[in-house]
């Protein structure tokens, strides 16, 4: 900052001499006139003159101090002659109050005004060790000194921020440890090796010893207790010392195991096994005879025997049992000990006695005892002694018992022994699951005893029936709809309901007419009518027949009242429905001259006989084949078959009465269906069938009475209604 004083502008001309400033006396207006014109300043500058006065008087002045303004250190005010002046400082001259250390200097610059100017020696004192006192271009400056600078209030270097602090790295203390700009004591954990230590912190008598090839000096420096060469040695199982893990002197942890008595933390550092938890304790594993052994380890009330050779003093102090002259005995088969490889010892050398001769025990047997007694093993798979069986198990109910015994109901056989339930024996056994007391399929149990699908079997010898309402058709069913519901074609009992046809396993049933020319389930044939013997009978069954083309011989005159003597055609009949005779008709077709000679007889399966035509036309009085009555002469011929049913439209008895000699009947007279007639014989219609079980071989038999005429059966058919 400068200062500048500037003269008062008097309205009177002034003269400059030497700096000096004179008022013209001779301007002043004594008469109170106003003063004018105009004028320089003082001090080297310019002023305009200020207007003149309108009046008055100015007095001169005595001394400076009647003189207007303010006397300063760059202009002072002169009195001359009575005229007031001014006096400049020389330019250059300081002002005699300065700012310290602002980096300026005030001046005057000899037309008194005062300068303010920039001084680089007018620096700022911060009175601190660690800064750069400067100005730059004036302003004072304060930089911290490097790193490093040496100081000397409140430590003795500079750490580059302007601090004097005590050290700034690890060389400026004396332990080598400079932390937070503070020299650290030694100590045992500074990562720097000082005060008394061998190795970075370890070593010394005041930290902890050192790692193996660490420094030392002393054994005690080192963890490994051994300081040779200056340098920690590793631990070793030879160094006389305790150290690594050894738990005794060169013994224990990682180290051969120590003998009694030395000290241990765990079984595995002791010969013996067996560490008490600081010192292994004498035991029989120890390799040293001690706790009344009678050799090493060997012998004694705790240990176990010595073998032979070694030192005893009874024999259980022997592995052979045997001591002799305080020396152990080798074993020996047959000494009625137990000893070195032998399994059993019976007292002698004999095999087959359960202990063989090297004294291994037999298979069968198990010894015991010393001596051995072995007796046979029930249970092994193998068949000694009084056993009958051995099953390798002691189960009882598997056919081998407990005692290998074989258990009632089974047969057993072979080492081990197989046991099998007697199938056929009426008895359930073992996997049976039924026993009929024969080996027969197809009745509910099967050859081997298993319940067949479809049947329930219960009771000794088992029962079996067959399960109604499983689905499957089995025994005397005739359906099976999965259900025992009635109505829906297949009834409770498993028979089909009238009126409808069942086929399937499970049984499916439907409504079915008999007779309308359209298969339904359980039909057989429809051909249209409820007709029987035209092949498809009045329940749609088909009929069974043979032939035609038979040519069947029917033996000329030989018939004499017995069926043997005639001409017989085997017709199979399976069982449908429930399986008994409904109705029974039969259809004949043959060729034979002379009908009143012939006889036509019927016979069931269950041997029941019906003479469905006798001689028609003769009276004979027997049925015995008598030649002497004579019956119609009319034929048959086989392209014209005749039919017999119960209530036929013509009586058998008037076959061929409307026609001649020669003239084949139902043909020429169209009476082709006939009622039955048995004449002579048993009297009888096709009803005596009626309720008889169908199934079965059915005969149709034809026989003649009479020489010379002759004749032949074509085919036969039967129908059977169920």
């Amino acid at each position: 900052m400068s200062w500048k004083i500037t003269a008062p502008h008097w309205p009177l001309p002034t003269l400059a001499f030497s700096g000096v400033l004179f008022v013209a006396a001779a301007a002043l207006s004594l008469a109170g006139c106003g003063g004018g014109g105009s004028g320089s300043g003082g001090g080297g500058q310019s002023s305009t003159g200020g207007n003149g006065g309108t009046g008055g008087s100015v007095a001169g002045c005595a001394t400076p101090a009647d003189c207007p303004g303010v006397d300063t250190e760059c202009q002072t005010r002169t009195c001359v002659a009575g005229a007031c002046g001014v006096t400049n400082t020389p330019a250059g001259t300081p002002a005699a109050n300065q700012v310290p250390g602002d980096c300026k200097i005030v001046s005057c610059d000899g037309n008194g005004v005062s300068t303010s100017d920039d001084d680089d020696t007018d620096v700022l004192d911060d009175g601190n060790d660690c800064t750069d006192d400067a100005c730059d271009a004036g302003n004072p400056t304060n930089t911290p000194l490097a790193e490093g600078a040496p100081c000397g209030t409140g430590g003795s270097v500079c750490d580059g921020n302007g601090s004097c602090v005590e050290c700034v790295d690890a060389a400026g203390c004396p332990s080598g440890v400079c932390q937070g700009n503070v020299c650290l004591p030694d100590s045992c954990n500074d990562a720097v090796k000082n005060g008394g230590e061998t190795g970075v912190d370890c070593g010394g008598a005041e930290c902890p010893p050192c790692a193996d090839a660490e420094p030392c000096l002393v054994a005690s420096d080192c963890q490994s207790s051994v300081c040779e060469a200056m340098l920690c040695l590793a631990p070793v199982c030879s160094d006389a010392v305790k150290n690594g893990d050894e738990t005794d002197i060169d013994c224990g942890g990682s180290c051969p195991p120590c003998g009694p008595t030395l000290g241990c933390a765990m079984d595995s550092d002791c010969l013996g096994g067996q560490c008490s938890g600081t010192m292994c304790v004498p035991n029989c594993f120890d390799q040293s005879k001690n706790n009344n052994e009678t050799d090493v380890d060997c012998g004694g009330p705790d240990c176990g025997g010595c073998d032979p050779g070694q030192v005893c003093v009874v024999g259980n102090d022997c592995t052979s049992s045997i001591c002799a002259g305080n020396a152990c005995a080798a074993p020996a088969c047959g000494d009625a000990v137990i000893n070195g490889a032998d399994i059993c010892d019976d007292g002698n050398t004999a095999s087959g006695d359960g202990c063989s001769s090297s004294c291994v025990v037999e298979p069968g047997y198990v010894c015991m005892g010393s001596p051995s007694l072995c007796p046979t093993v029930c249970g092994d798979g193998l068949i000694k002694g009084s056993e009958a069986c051995d099953d390798g198990n002691f189960t009882d109910g598997d056919g081998c018992s407990a005692a290998c015994a074989p258990e009632p109901g089974y047969a057993c056989s072979g080492m081990p022994s197989v046991c099998q339930a007697i199938c056929g024996d009426g008895q359930v056994y073992g996997n049976e699951t039924c026993d009929d007391g024969n080996l027969g399929n197809n009745d509910g149990c099967s050859s081997e005893c298993q319940t067949e699908a479809g049947y329930s079997c219960a009771g000794q010898p088992s029962v079996c029936t067959s399960i109604c309402g499983d689905g499957l058709i089995k025994g005397a069913e005739a359906c099976d709809d999965n259900n025992l519901t009635n109505g829906d074609g297949c009834t409770s009992t498993c028979a089909v309901q009238p009126g409808y046809g069942c086929a399937g396993q499970p049984s499916v049933c439907v409504m079915v007419v008999c007779g309308d020319n359209v298969m339904g389930p359980g039909e057989q044939c429809d051909d249209g009518n409820v007709k029987s013997c035209d092949g498809c009978n009045a329940k749609c069954q088909i009929e069974p027949s043979v032939g035609p083309n038979l040519a069947l011989a029917i033996p000329d005159d030989g018939y004499d009242g017995t069926i043997g003597t005639m001409a017989c055609v085997n017709l199979p009949v399976t069982a449908t429905g429930d399986g008994l005779v409904d109705s029974v008709c039969v259809q004949l077709g043959a060729d034979h001259t002379w009908v009143g000679d012939v006889t036509v007889k019927v016979i069931s399966p269950a041997n029941t006989v019906v003479t469905v035509m006798s001689r028609p036309g003769a009276v004979e009085p027997t049925d015995d084949g008598t030649d002497a009555v004579v019956g119609d002469s009319s034929n048959l011929g086989k392209a014209f078959p005749v039919t017999f049913v119960d209530a036929g439209a013509k009586s058998a008895e008037l076959m061929g009465n409307t026609i001649a000699d020669a003239q084949i009947i139902c043909k020429d007279d169209l009476a082709c269906v006939y009622d039955p007639v048995a004449g002579a014989a048993a009297p009888g219609k096709l009803v005596s069938f009626a309720n008889q079980s169908a199934a079965g071989t059915w005969q149709v038999c034809v026989g003649d009475s009479a020489a010379l005429d002759t004749g032949t059966i074509d085919f036969v058919r039967l129908g059977v209604v169920q």
